[in-house]
């Protein structure tokens, strides 16, 4: 790679500070599905996932509920999180809880073991790494700890981005496309939660960088292989990574028969790495990704089949697209509300929508390497799409109807979508970076004054929002102060040094497909 200029370093410290900002924003429990990723890395710090569990067959920890119920299942959410009495400290650790009576409340089994181990391995390493046993750590200390994993692995977002654009695109749309990634709060809001979307996320953006080079041309073994061990560790993560191979197999195929020999080492490696995960399950289980709560909890908790004229695909149109929009763009409540309007979230689809099409009708030449960077975000939304239409026939729920599912292609997105940008500017296009980072600055802080307003400070006093955004932290105070400190300096470093590029006195000029600088 070569040199990485200034500003992408800082908006990667940046994208690091708002994750680290979130992470104290939202008490422990209150990310999606948080309780269980919790539970399931203690499971197996405690070497109680080998073989790994079955549907239904491993319980939620007392631990895990008897510290979440109050968060997960009671109040926090509907009111102001200092309305609530604040937890004491020092905070009970996980195994003085474990010894507590069964909890009242949350008698699921855990589903995440429908999921694949790389992620709850290695947040299960991260933990035994950390000074101490696990049992004599606060829960909250627990949460904190595998936040600051899901941190580590999305801070490098903007740098992903940019490494993969530069191969396509000019420097001003690989700068303007990872500006871009810091612009959405619900991404954000995810990265900063314990959760395995965001080694998903991690993977297939590397993968992407990978297929980047393939569509350029490099058809090397080498590349080959990080092709198929990245896809690996996408398939070792989460189950939406099964339409990866069919990506690889598009970047390629964009070679016709001189990409053949590479994409058999591609597909041999990634298939040998990553395919026993799913053969198991066919054996096991008779399918290639189980329902995770088991036939009877799951029937409890989908409730019975309830088919009827209003649960037609008409009905389904009139209800899904707006939850996926106003998830996607702005989930940054508990769990769904508070969030960004819905008629912004429309805008941005909207204006994606045009940006896409822009850029792919102006580079005729060059569309099927577009096609490839784009392509795991329609497909995963196909999975979506196909998981809830089934549910709403089913009973009129909408429960796989989740924004966050579409985030592993958010780089092919974004590289995309700034493509589009910087055609639309045309001579103006060293415009494009500041674009995109004055948008990103906008969004974030519409999203902060929501969260401040509903969660923090709804009567405007400050000073009882800073106190109980310190309580419920992990850290010391000035620990919990410096995410603060950080984006106050960095988000103005951002804008300048993108303000310094849009008015350099070279530009990039568009060549076709590919784009190359003046200089």
């Amino acid at each position: 790679m070569k040199r990485v200029p200034k500003v992408i370093w800082v908006l990667v410290g940046l994208n690091g500070a708002l994750l680290s900002m979130y992470a104290l924003l939202f008490p422990p429990y209150t990310g999606f599905d948080e309780p269980q990723h919790v539970d399931m890395v203690l499971h197996v710090v405690r070497g109680e996932t080998w073989p790994w569990p079955g549907p239904g067959e491993l319980p939620l920890s007392r631990g895990v509920g008897a510290s979440s119920n109050p968060v997960y299942f009671g109040p926090l959410g509907r009111h102001p999180f200092t309305n609530d009495p604040l937890p004491n400290r020092p905070r009970a650790t996980i195994g003085e809880l474990d010894r507590l009576p069964k909890p009242r409340v949350s008698n699921y089994p855990n589903q995440m073991v429908q999921h694949p181990p790389a992620y709850y391995g290695l947040a299960a390493l991260v933990l035994k790494a950390w000074p101490g046993s696990v049992d004599d750590m606060p829960y909250d200390e627990i949460v904190g700890v595998l936040r600051l994993l899901s941190i580590l692995l999305m801070t490098p977002l903007p740098l992903l981005v940019w490494a993969a654009v530069k191969l396509l695109a000019a420097p001003t749309t690989a700068v303007a496309a990872a500006a871009f990634s810091l612009g959405i709060p619900g991404l954000t809001r995810v990265g900063a939660n314990v959760q395995n979307d965001d080694l998903l996320i991690l993977a297939t953006s590397a993968l992407l960088i990978a297929l980047a080079r393939v569509v350029t041309g490099d058809l090397s073994r080498r590349t080959a292989v990080f092709v198929g061990l990245f896809t690996a560790l996408a398939l070792f993560t989460k189950g939406f990574a099964l339409v990866l191979p069919v990506v690889v197999l598009a970047a390629y195929a964009v070679h016709r028969r001189a990409g053949l020999r590479p994409l058999t080492w591609a597909l041999g490696v990634g298939g040998v790495l990553g395919a026993p995960w799913y053969v198991m399950n066919i054996v096991r289980f008779g399918t290639i990704q189980p329902e995770g709560l088991g036939p009877a909890a799951d029937a409890a908790f989908r409730g019975p089949a309830t088919p009827n004229v209003h649960h037609t695909l008409i009905g389904y149109l009139e209800r899904a697209p707006d939850l996926l929009v106003r998830r996607f763009w702005g989930a940054i409540g508990t769990p769904d509300r508070p969030s960004l309007p819905l008629w912004l979230a429309w805008s941005l689809t909207i204006a994606v929508a045009l940006l896409i099409t822009l850029a792919i009708v102006a580079r005729r030449g060059g569309r099927g390497r577009l096609s490839v960077l784009l392509m795991p975000f329609p497909l995963m939304l196909v999975i979506v799409v196909a998981g809830s239409l089934h549910w709403w026939r089913f009973n009129g729920g909408l429960p796989g109807v989740q924004g966050r599912y579409l985030y592993p292609g958010i780089l092919g997105l974004l590289a995309v979508v700034a493509m589009g940008l910087t055609t639309l500017l045309r001579s103006r296009r060293a415009l494009a970076p500041l674009l995109a980072i004055g948008t990103a600055f906008v969004l974030q802080a519409w999203a902060l004054v929501v969260i401040l307003r509903n969660y923090w400070v709804p009567g405007h006093d400050v000073v009882l929002g800073a106190k109980g955004i310190i309580h419920w932290s992990p850290w010391p105070p000035a620990v919990t102060a410096l995410p603060f400190v950080a984006v106050v300096v960095l988000t103005p470093w951002a804008l300048v040094l993108c303000a310094r590029g849009a008015f350099a006195r070279s530009a990039p000029v568009i060549h076709g497909d590919l784009l190359t600088s003046d200089a």
